[in-house]
């Protein structure tokens, strides 16, 4: 009955752990950059990009000298998701942009490709 508690304990803190890699967490934000007016693409510590898109365009955005983020977050390891914010500095002027979703992001592949 032992071996079956802690081999059940080990494989819940395993799922939690793969599900924790699987999200955009709030204290591994890297950097972030512009992808257009509504969206950008933030890399994590472990160079993961995640798409975060906007609720709608956000002045400024492609001119920004700083992005931080506003969350809704109890610790570090938590996701960014819909309903936190992030913070456009530009210009003299800071804009509070919410967030719609966040999604894994991949370039797509160039067709331009060679031989």
């Amino acid at each position: 009955m032992t071996k079956w508690f802690l081999f059940a304990t080990a494989a819940a803190l395993l799922l939690t752990t793969t599900a924790l890699a699987d999200c955009l967490q709030v204290g591994r934000i890297d950097r972030w950059r512009t992808f257009d007016d509504r969206s950008v693409i933030a890399r994590d510590l472990t160079h993961h990009d995640y798409k975060v898109v906007l609720n709608g365009i956000c002045p400024n955005l492609k001119f920004n000298l700083a992005i931080a983020l506003k969350a809704n977050a109890n610790s570090g390891l938590d996701c960014v998701r819909p309903g936190d914010s992030i913070v456009v500095k530009a210009f003299n002027t800071s804009v509070v942009c919410p967030i719609k979703s966040v999604e894994p992001y991949a370039p797509a592949p160039n067709k331009g490709g060679r031989g």
